[in-house]
């Protein structure tokens, strides 16, 4: 649900440019530019969750994980935000917002109006990022937040110096004074009567599949190895209606994606999607971003066999993992239930249940677009979880 956004700016006290000011930070944002003053950018606090565009789409993004500071400590707070500032600020060019992330390690964002600017990487920032995602569709400046359960970990701000960084290109620092001076006036014009204002280019490419993120390239030390199975009887599931299938009121959807959101990897027992009252994942082809040790008793598929004697593993150095699952076709989605693996027994003494924490229960339609999301919570000792979609009314087909 779209969040207000709020008036005042929470991070800087600073209001509507003036003149001087627009001038200055243009120039500072020019390519001769040092990433040291990046922190010029002006943001207005939106709101929680993830920034969204008029059409409450989500943007492309790179993406900074874990954000520390010289001793190794994770940011909180003004100082995660002031460091994300400038990290992303590091390149302005389509910049439209950025999310902070503050779980058991700090992360960046940094929103893009579709698509990611030509040759941007994670490459390009210092230090460098940790993985990059172009396949949303949001254009244009920030106008709401999202947050699937109202979580405050997750913040949004609006970049509110997009026409310095778009008219910059169309000046050099070689022209005469004069001649800047008529163009920065209209800019200065332009800025007081819509400050949010932010290149309104439509996407090149349509949104993909894709997965949000890749493996770190820095890997941390493995947590325990997984220990031999649990030992309950497998629950049987009912047979797969056929595709394609609809009822009123619930998100259309064609994939189930977890996502960890804290560097811990995705290991499950089951995940089943329910349409019409019947398990619809029950199996169906699976994927993960990784399998633990390579081990193929780890794969992706062994959470929808049905066989509670069996999990998905993926690998601890995967410091963005994901588990998805195709249903193989279009399905109204009533509710997703996660069967949690646990370790060695069900009071669980390595905390397994505990890795499921605060990841992000995500369902996408045929064409990649997000259609329904929650976020889990803490999981520790939380044997079974279950996300229940809200009917709405943008969802009905059949009524």
């Amino acid at each position: 649900m779209p969040v207000a956004r709020s008036s005042v700016p929470t991070h800087s006290s600073r209001n509507k440019p003036s003149l001087l000011r627009t001038f200055v930070i243009a120039v500072l944002y020019s390519p001769l530019a040092s990433a040291s003053v990046a922190a010029a950018l002006n943001l207005l606090y939106v709101g929680i969750g993830y920034c969204q565009d008029a059409s409450g789409n989500f943007y492309d993004y790179v993406y900074r994980y874990p954000v520390t500071d010289s001793s190794g400590n994770r940011l909180t707070g003004t100082a995660l935000l002031d460091e994300c500032s400038s990290w992303c600020g590091q390149h302005p060019s389509q910049l439209v917002g950025i999310v902070t992330l503050e779980v058991s390690g700090s992360l960046c964002y940094c929103m893009f109006s579709n698509p990611l600017p030509t040759g941007l990487t994670t490459a390009s920032y210092s230090p460098a990022g940790a993985y990059s995602y172009n396949g949303y569709n949001g254009v244009g400046a920030v106008k709401s937040s999202y947050s699937c359960d109202g979580s405050t970990f997750i913040k949004c701000y609006s970049v509110q110096v997009r026409l310095c960084v778009f008219f910059i290109h169309h000046l050099t620092l070689s022209r005469k004074t004069q001649t800047h001076i008529p163009l920065l006036s209209h800019l200065q014009q332009t800025l007081q009567e819509n400050p949010s204002t932010s290149p309104s280019a439509s996407p090149t490419s349509s949104p993909s599949r894709s997965p949000s993120f890749s493996p770190s390239h820095s890997p941390t030390s493995p947590p325990r190895s997984p220990s031999s199975s649990p030992s309950r009887s497998p629950t049987s599931s009912p047979t797969a209606p056929s595709a394609n299938s609809t009822s009123p009121c619930f998100p259309q959807a064609s994939l189930v994606k977890l996502q960890s959101l804290t560097g811990s990897p995705i290991q499950v027992f089951e995940v089943q999607a329910y349409s019409l009252g019947t398990n619809v994942a029950a199996g169906k082809v699976a994927t993960q971003s990784s399998v633990y040790n390579g081990n193929s008793r780890f794969l992706a598929g062994n959470a929808v066999d049905g066989n509670e004697n069996t999990f998905s593993h993926t690998a601890a150095i995967d410091k963005a993992s994901w588990w998805e699952v195709d249903l193989g076709g279009m399905f109204p989605i009533e509710s997703v239930k996660i069967v949690n693996r646990w370790c060695k027994s069900s009071s669980d003494p390595a905390d397994c249940l505990g890795r499921l924490s605060h990841s992000a229960l995500v369902l996408f339609d045929n064409e990649g677009k997000w259609v329904g999301t929650t976020l889990l919570g803490v999981m520790s000792g939380v044997l079974e979880f279950e996300h229940d979609f809200t009917s709405s009314a943008k969802y009905c087909t059949g009524a």
